[in-house]
């Protein structure tokens, strides 16, 4: 009987192990490992994200988004990038505008 009660902890801590890592959220995040410092053009872009170091990723990037949803990554102090960003935004606001004047009546 003195057997069966390690054999029975060692077997509860297996199946709860197992239950945790099947049950735990799953969400896995892509990161960017680095930054290229190459120039992307407007012209291939639809978006963008912008990746942290809260969000378990080893660095900093700005993930541009292009129109075959390709992730290029960009260093997140380069000018060049915050002119993107800033064309983005502003490409996404008109698109806004357009919407709310075709549905206002």
């Amino acid at each position: 009987m003195a057997l069966n009660i390690p054999l029975l902890c060692l077997s509860t801590l297996c199946l709860c192990s197992i239950l945790q890592v099947h049950c735990s959220n799953n969400d896995v995040v892509d990161c960017c490992l680095k930054v290229s410092a190459t120039r992307i053009p407007f012209r291939h872009l639809k978006g963008f994200q912008i990746q942290s170091l809260e969000d378990g990723c080893a660095i900093e990037a700005v993930v541009f988004i292009t129109k075959k949803d390709k992730p290029l990554c960009a260093p997140p102090s380069q000018r060049w990038v915050h002119r993107l960003i800033n064309q983005l935004k502003n490409r996404a606001h008109q698109v806004n505008d357009v919407v709310k004047q075709d549905t206002s009546y």
